[in-house]
């Protein structure tokens, strides 16, 4: 695609990544450390709202990955690996326990929407137990609250339905991410970036883009102590001035 700014597929997720981030900094050190105090509930919603341009991405990199994989079982057992490997950094961060089943991290979401596709496209399965599978993948997300929950695994479903036409694709996928939750709203930037995708790989170290998600959660569980209490010596040395 000749287009005068573009993104490679390693340039979306490392921009899902910075934004991914943006959003975790803001939920486990403000939402779930220092509180709304001041101009701390306007800092929130800010990053929490640029954060919501991640998952669009994140969706469309599964879209695309399961197109251009050899091997789309290996790619799934990689997704539930990385699940299961993000579960307790994620639990530690978002529930403040080593185990939680209130919600789920973002892996089991992108795996179950890899699952619904592998499902959707075997040749070899008969037609009720495609409906029966597909079932399965929505229900599950639901029933164990993964992140995004069945919304998001529909995202990835509808994405794919429609990956031969980005303009309904996006579309597709934005109104599923609204009826998750209103804030969603400022996903469209997301799928505009989505829009830019010009077909290449382009340059990145796959691990990293795995790696990533339980290495940023345990390092955000691990500062968030020292930052709650740099905060509130900042605060009293304030209010003592």
């Amino acid at each position: 695609m000749n287009r005068r700014v573009s993104f490679t597929m390693n340039q979306l997720k490392t921009i899902a990544m910075v934004f991914m981030l943006v959003d975790h900094i803001a939920y486990v050190m403000i939402e779930r450390g220092l509180g709304y105090g001041g101009n701390l509930y306007m800092i929130n919603r800010t990053m929490r709202s640029m954060g919501r341009l991640a998952f669009p991405i994140f969706c469309f990199t599964i879209v695309e990955g399961f197109q251009r994989t050899s091997n789309s079982r290996e790619y799934l057992k990689r997704l539930i690996i990385f699940a299961l490997i993000s579960e307790i950094p994620f639990d530690l961060a978002f529930r403040g326990r080593m185990f939680s089943m209130d919600l789920q991290n973002v892996f089991w979401t992108l795996a179950f929407g890899l699952a619904a596709m592998i499902i959707y496209n075997d040749v070899f399965m008969a037609g009720w137990k495609k409906a029966i599978g597909l079932l399965v993948c929505f229900y599950l997300p639901y029933r164990f609250h993964t992140d995004y929950s069945v919304y998001g695994v529909l995202a990835i479903f509808l994405m794919y339905l429609f990956r031969k036409e980005p303009i309904k694709m996006c579309m597709a996928g934005y109104i599923l991410l609204l009826l998750q939750n209103p804030i969603e709203v400022w996903a469209i930037f997301g799928f505009v970036l989505i829009l830019l995708y010009n077909g290449q790989r382009g340059r990145g170290n796959k691990k990293i883009y795995y790696w990533f998600y339980p290495a940023h959660l345990m390092v955000l569980v691990l500062l968030k102590p020292y930052v709650i209490s740099i905060f509130s010596s900042l605060t009293t040395t304030t209010m003592l001035i």
